[in-house]
């Protein structure tokens, strides 16, 4: 079972229940692996999260662009 939920506080508390987490970038990322989208629209889809305020560490953008990449090879 997965939840999908981006709120700090919510993500540790269903962790600490043995559950998975994924947030927004999780689902995309996993929507291009199955083929729901293509990587150029998951791609297009983070942007667009993150110039619309979306709030996520440089880290974190560089591994889901990381992930994507390795999609596309």
């Amino acid at each position: 079972m997965e939840v999908l939920a981006d709120d700090a506080k919510v993500r540790l508390l269903v962790e600490r229940r043995g559950l998975k987490v994924r947030g927004c970038m999780g689902l995309l990322i996993e929507a291009a692996k199955r083929g729901f989208l293509s990587v150029s629209e998951a791609r297009r889809a983070i942007n667009e999260l993150v110039e619309r305020g979306y709030r996520v560490s440089r880290e974190v953008l560089r591994m889901a662009h990381e992930l994507l990449s390795r999609l596309e090879r």
